[in-house]
């Protein structure tokens, strides 16, 4: 798209660990390889041939660091299209912290039966932790030139629907 070229952008990226949407698939591979690995990552190397599993899809990412980087590349190309008063709506959910990881539920296996292994919150914060990727990722949009004017939340259950999980609080706003 061109530079400044446009006036409005609303979007919602792939929250991080949701859901995986099986576009992963083995480059340089060996037909005949059972490609053995525990996680398939973009980048991870197969140990018995050249294969390399390629997955460049947004969400995915191993850790929680890598995912707002490649948001902020995201928004800098989305500050690039934008005219000098346009404006960029974000929707982006959050998440807590397992310790007992495993795949996005949703998820479609990977060629070969096997699904994703969830991106690991807990390497960063204990168990049951609320993880506030929005927060870390307005945070670091403002950390690049981005102006924060505003910041919504919205309970997707509404106002007196209970929440499914027993040890955390009543969204209210």
């Amino acid at each position: 798209m061109p530079d400044e070229s446009v006036d409005c952008v609303v979007t919602s990226p792939p929250f991080w660990g949701l859901r995986d949407y099986g576009t992963g698939q083995w480059t340089g591979s060996d037909p005949t390889c059972a490609h053995p690995v525990r996680r398939r990552v973009d980048g991870t190397r197969c140990q018995r041939c050249p294969a390399v599993w390629s997955d460049p899809q947004y969400g995915l990412e191993p850790t929680l660091t890598h995912y707002v980087d490649r948001m902020i590349g995201l928004f800098e190309q989305v500050r690039r299209i934008l005219t000098p008063s346009g404006t960029c709506w974000v929707n982006l959910g959050d998440c807590y912290s397992s310790a007992s990881g495993g795949a996005p539920k949703g998820s479609r296996p990977q060629p070969g039966g096997l699904r994703p292994a969830r991106p690991r919150a807990q390497d960063v914060l204990a168990p049951k932790n609320l993880v506030g990727v929005p927060w870390r990722v307005a945070f670091a949009l403002q950390a690049s030139g981005w102006w924060l004017f505003s910041g919504s939340l919205r309970s997707p259950n509404g106002p007196d629907l209970p929440v499914s999980a027993v040890q955390r609080p009543m969204a209210r706003q």
